[in-house]
């Protein structure tokens, strides 16, 4: 006998897996543009070589939560 499992059930398991949330995600995405954008001369939203954006210009540990301090929304600060 072989069990299914419904759509449902694995959309709960696919979330519970996830180690950043798709606006969490989102959030270190848009911060690392901004740190790095021009390091190809052109200020254009667009990162030509994301190798570049080192610790340097962007450390990602930086957007982490202050002891104490909680997230009111998604993108002020991140937990994980």
């Amino acid at each position: 006998m072989v069990s299914t499992v419904d759509a449902g059930d694995r959309a709960k398991q696919e979330r519970r897996r996830q180690i950043l949330s798709a606006a969490k995600a989102a959030s270190i995405t848009q911060a690392a543009v901004a740190a790095c954008d021009t390091l190809d001369g052109v200020a254009d939203g667009v990162m030509e070589d994301p190798r570049a954006c080192t610790g340097a210009r962007f450390n990602v540990d930086a957007m982490a939560c202050a002891a104490g301090q909680t997230p009111m929304h998604p993108h002020h600060c991140r937990t994980s």
